[in-house]
């Protein structure tokens, strides 16, 4: 019984001295620019809706969990969140993109063209700044989204982008 305790208490202390260094190394690979690939699941949820004959407006809050398709790397295991408006033909707003260590990705989202809750028109969101790593990051993405079932003034479904990045 001590020999299978000595050894799970070994085998616990490599599996924490493996998972900090891999928490270490994917830190410290975080390139200053690169290309970058993100898919995310949203639940965005309507704050307020007011019709005014042919007009709408729309304030909403978004919800998003960011992975980087490679696994690791940018935006990999990070959350947004989302104020946005919601005009006729366009919808834009800010959001605070914070990761594991609670650095911040300050950017502007926006659909020209389209509106929520349809595929139609270009989707993209511009990198305004940051805290930490991130510190005057530059660069954007463009996105589409998936939705699934409008329940209870709800959207939710998953988006898909690519873009690029640069810290200075």
């Amino acid at each position: 019984m001590k020999e299978i305790l000595l050894k799970a208490t070994a085998y616990l202390a490599l599996s924490m001295v493996l998972n900090f260094a891999v928490a270490l190394n994917a830190h410290a690979q975080l390139a200053k620019q690169g290309n970058f690939e993100i898919m995310g699941i949203y639940k965005l949820t309507f704050l307020e809706k007011n019709k005014f004959d042919d007009f709408s407006l729309s304030a909403m809050k978004v919800t998003i969990v960011n992975l980087n398709t490679s696994g690791g790397g940018f935006l990999h295991n990070t959350s947004s969140k989302c104020d946005l408006v919601s005009i006729p033909g366009d919808f834009f707003g800010y959001c605070v993109t914070t990761d594991l260590d609670g650095d911040h990705v300050f950017s502007k989202s926006e659909v020209v063209g389209g509106q929520i809750g349809t595929s139609g028109g270009g989707r993209k969101t511009t990198f305004l700044g940051g805290t930490g790593k991130y510190k005057d990051i530059e660069g954007g993405y463009t996105y589409s989204a998936i939705y699934a079932p409008n329940v209870d003034d709800q959207l939710v479904g998953h988006i898909e982008g690519s873009g690029s990045y640069k810290i200075p």
